[in-house]
């Protein structure tokens, strides 16, 4: 339990410092917000974001941009915090109890689902399944706290460690959650990996906060939005490691919020809202955030439309009442300076390329549809009757409080409560389905926002029966996201996530320290294994090489050719059932991983295996046979371009090395090497029949390598064979 206050403890540490970071941006839109103040985490967010990125680009290192883009924006904050108490603004304390309050249990309530994999671990650990995007921020936030922008990551084989940091910083517009990523990391001294789960726990905490702030305006209001706020997928997308949207959503609702309503005077509310905007776009992209804002604020072209038409009817009746319209205007002159910076963050960090396939099929039309309204989200079963009939009363619910704000003239909650389902006909039509597919985690929070606003507007003055209606449809557009969460607790909460989904800092510190600055091998056909390994070994220096499936695994994107290694590695790390390297010690196990170390005078893996005097794998496949049927005892395939060993016998002296194999073609040849330096090439003219070469060697006492080169192999992705072998061994010399 006490690592459960402990966790608790950072996150609210963070909220209290992302909020000091905000609260200067939250100024001009004080009036009329009750429970502001929530906010101030969120608008911290957008505030560091755009700050830290502004500081990545001016070349500063991570802990100068910490101290300047923090110490800046505190440094407002304080100003207005001590403006108010010096001018007796300051509320009275009775008023923060319910907003406390709900920080202390949302905070609390963030940690139990997003840090399980700690808490059962009892120490820092990470819950990596369905999807690989955690890693691929935490791998950028690990190398921005070691460089500077003018040290860019190599595009080059050689170093693949830097691939995706190369894609990560290089072609994408994330720089702002990257940066926080990094800030929350250094923050804990831990790495971006066993960061992240703590991380989204703060994100969703101030996420929550933004939204209810941004929309509530009494108690009941504030329960409203925090109840239907907690079962939106941003949960979901957390766990699939969507970091960026779980950042940017809840950013960009309460942004939308700020501008459908607020003091439109005030002479700093354009300052803010560009801050806000420009930090939003960069925890996910410009073109989405447009793209979004456009849909939640769509309720300002009705209005505009409605005060237009009225304009032009009192016009004729000699009255001439207009001030609706020129609000109207300006409003969307608003929307629009915020559209433009979205695009202008958009074209000057992507260079204007788009990023959305031109036809994308990956999920039917109707799952994309469905998701996009959090009905269903990654492991629900989709396009059945039930749910099929479940989106469509809930789909009923929501166009029902549309037509209830339409009917009280509240054009923006209509927007909120029906832009989504225009924007979808639209996207039907356009054939855009990326765009419907990617919007997970903003229509329903948008109709939940219009929904609490319509509930907001019904006061006393108006029949109890329509308060009531607007809150029981408030509450079923809630209620149709039950099954979902559901679904969702089951598979990422207690026991339906697997155990070996759970990766501890424990773990990888006891392989690092049995690796102890030597090389290992990866032969990890799991990517995900893989990736915690590469990506948190990696960034600790441990030195890697990568068989022929680990290296298509991690790095098949690229479509690179696997370079040679120098020398075989001193550790293989394989997973729990791949069979044993042979002449290799086991010298770590768990539920994960296994790993094996040379030992001189190991034993071989199996009695009358193809190889004797050496040990290691890499390029070597598993031992199988023998088969009677065609004559052979057992073999080995050697595959891929090469095959690296390591003799064992470190004596020295006068050794032969006998091979006897087959080429998988006609013509094939072995170029053998001993440490680097070409001995010999055997020819294999007939793949039909083996052939046997005695190379004699003079070897000096110490650890030698043997490398096998192949002069071609099979184009097979999963077994690439070159040659056949039934003895590789290597013996002394009588």
């Amino acid at each position: 339990m006490s690592i459960f206050f402990i966790e608790w403890g950072y996150v609210l540490a963070a909220l209290c410092a992302l909020a000091l970071a905000g609260w200067f941006l939250l100024q001009p839109f004080r009036v009329g917000r009750s429970f502001i103040g929530l906010a101030a985490p969120g608008a911290g967010i957008c505030a560091l974001s755009l700050c830290m990125a502004i500081g990545y680009f001016a070349d500063f290192s991570l802990k100068k941009n910490i101290a300047l883009s923090f110490g800046g924006c505190a440094a407002f904050s304080l100003w207005f915090i001590v403006r108010d108490a010096i001018s007796g603004k300051r509320a009275a304390w009775r008023t923060w109890l319910a907003p406390a309050l709900a920080v202390l249990i949302v905070s609390a309530v963030s940690v139990l689902v997003m840090e399980e994999a700690t808490l059962r671990a009892q120490g820092p650990a990470l819950q990596f399944m369905n999807g690989t995007d955690a890693l691929g921020y935490a791998h950028v936030s690990d190398w921005l706290q070691a460089h500077r922008s003018s040290q860019p990551p190599a595009l080059d084989a050689k170093r693949p460690f830097e691939s995706w940091i190369w894609t990560g910083l290089m072609s994408d517009s994330r720089f702002g959650v990257d940066c926080i990523l990094a800030t929350l990391s250094r923050a804990r001294k831990l790495s971006g990996m066993f960061t992240f789960d703590f991380a989204c726990a703060v994100l969703f905490s101030a996420g929550l906060l933004a939204f209810a702030a941004g929309f509530a305006r009494s108690r009941n209001g504030l329960l409203l939005a925090f109840a239907g706020a907690a079962l939106c997928c941003w949960f979901d997308q957390s766990r699939a490691g969507f970091f960026g949207k779980l950042a940017a959503y809840p950013s960009l609702a309460f942004l939308a919020a700020l501008l459908l309503e607020g003091d439109k005077r005030h002479p700093y509310r354009p300052f803010a809202l560009a801050v806000l905007t420009l930090g939003a776009c960069l925890l996910h992209t410009g073109l989405s955030a447009a793209m979004f804002l456009f849909i939640a604020c769509s309720g300002l072209f009705a209005q505009f439309l409605f005060e237009a038409a009225r304009c032009l009817a009192t016009r004729k009746r000699g009255e001439r009442d207009c001030a609706g319209l020129s609000s109207a205007v300006h409003e969307l002159f608003e929307l629009v300076f915020v559209l433009g910076l979205c695009a202008v963050s958009w074209f000057f960090l992507t260079k204007g390329v788009l990023g959305v396939p031109s036809r994308f099929e990956g999920v039917p039309w109707w799952d994309a549809i469905c998701g996009s309204f959090d009905i269903c989200y990654l492991k629900m079963p989709l396009s059945n009757p039930l749910i099929d009939a479940w989106f469509a009363a809930a789909l009923g619910v929501q166009l029902a409080l549309a037509g209830f704000a339409l009917r009280k003239g509240l054009f923006k909650a209509a927007g909120l409560l029906g832009g989504s389902v225009l924007f979808v006909i639209a996207a039907l039509l356009l054939d855009q389905r990326y765009a419907v597919f990617q919007s997970a985690g903003t229509f329903y929070p948008f109709a939940l926002g219009g929904a609490v606003w319509l509930y907001e507007q019904s006061n006393a003055s108006q029949p109890r029966w329509h308060r009531r209606t607007i809150a029981a449809l408030a509450l079923l557009l809630i209620a149709a996201r039950i099954p979902r969460v559901i679904d969702s607790a089951r598979t990422w909460l207690g026991p339906g996530v697997p155990a070996v989904s759970r990766y501890s800092k424990n773990t990888l510190d006891a392989i690092q320290r049995i690796v102890a600055g030597k090389s290992v091998e990866l032969q990890l056909q799991d990517v995900y294994r893989a990736e915690a390994i590469m990506v948190e070994l990696g960034g600790r220096g441990v030195q890697m090489q990568y068989d022929a499936v680990t290296w298509r695994t991690l790095f098949g994107y690229r479509g690179w050719p696997q370079p040679p290694s120098e020398k075989p590695s001193e550790f293989i790390l394989t997973l729990p059932d791949a069979p044993p390297p042979a002449g290799m010690k086991l010298v770590f196990e768990n539920q994960q991983y296994k790993l094996f170390a040379f030992g001189a005078g190991a034993l071989n893996a199996e009695p009358d295996d193809v190889l004797d005097g050496l040990a290691g794998s890499h390029g070597l496949h598993t031992i199988e046979g023998p088969y009677p049927q065609w004559g052979l005892p057992k073999v080995r395939w050697g595959i891929g371009t090469e095959t690296q060993l390591r003799i064992t016998d470190e004596r020295g002296g006068a050794m032969k090395l006998l091979i006897r194999g087959r080429g998988r073609y006609d013509g094939q040849s072995i170029s053998v090497e001993i440490d680097g330096a070409a001995i010999a090439k055997c020819a294999l003219p007939d793949a039909r029949e083996f052939a046997d070469f005695a190379l004699p060697l003079q070897l000096a006492p110490g650890p030698h390598f043997l490398t096998l080169r192949y002069a071609r192999h099979e184009n097979n992705p999963d077994k690439p064979c070159a040659v056949l072998f039934s003895s590789l061994r290597v013996v002394r010399a009588e």
